[in-house]
């Protein structure tokens, strides 16, 4: 799945782990696994109960982009 985010994306209650810097630019770069509730809306409706493994960028105006791949059992 690829998403590109920005903040009116629709809200989604997330947990997960990540490993993230800041490049020279201020750009926030991130990886790591995301679990999203079942109360995922907008945008982010369609991750509703799912856990995946992402790498994102996001710049300092919060829009960015995400690459994430769905973990299945």
């Amino acid at each position: 799945m690829v998403a590109v985010v920005s903040p009116n994306s629709g809200t989604g209650a997330k947990r997960g782990l990540n490993r993230r810097h800041v490049d020279a630019n201020g750009m926030i770069k991130a990886n790591g696994a995301a679990f999203y509730d079942a109360n995922a809306t907008g945008k982010l409706a369609y991750l509703s109960n799912t856990v995946s493994i992402y790498t994102d960028e996001v710049a300092k105006s919060g829009n960015g982009k995400v690459l994430a791949w769905e973990w299945n059992k």
